[in-house]
């Protein structure tokens, strides 16, 4: 009975060992993307400070916002030509 008892104990502590192995392994992954997009910012901060006040810069909107966009205006050009 103490027997059965132990092994059942073992395999909760097993399966929450992997639990808390995997939340592990996600808030690292976390970490690495913020650092990356901490340094990426400072990096984007660094070359901002160095061009002149009056400068024009861009900004990348995404692919995903002009496609949505031309779908759009292909939806009016069609009810257009009813």
């Amino acid at each position: 009975m103490a027997g059965r008892q132990g092994e059942q104990e073992l395999m909760e502590l097993q399966q929450k060992l992997m639990m808390v192995s995997r939340e592990l392994n996600e808030v690292q992954v976390k970490i690495n993307l913020n650092q990356r997009n901490k340094r990426r910012a400072e990096l984007t901060s660094a070359e901002l400070q160095g061009l002149a006040p009056d400068a024009k810069t861009y900004k990348s909107t995404g692919t995903r916002l002009l496609f949505a966009f031309n779908e759009a205006c292909n939806l009016i050009r069609s009810m257009q030509s009813f």
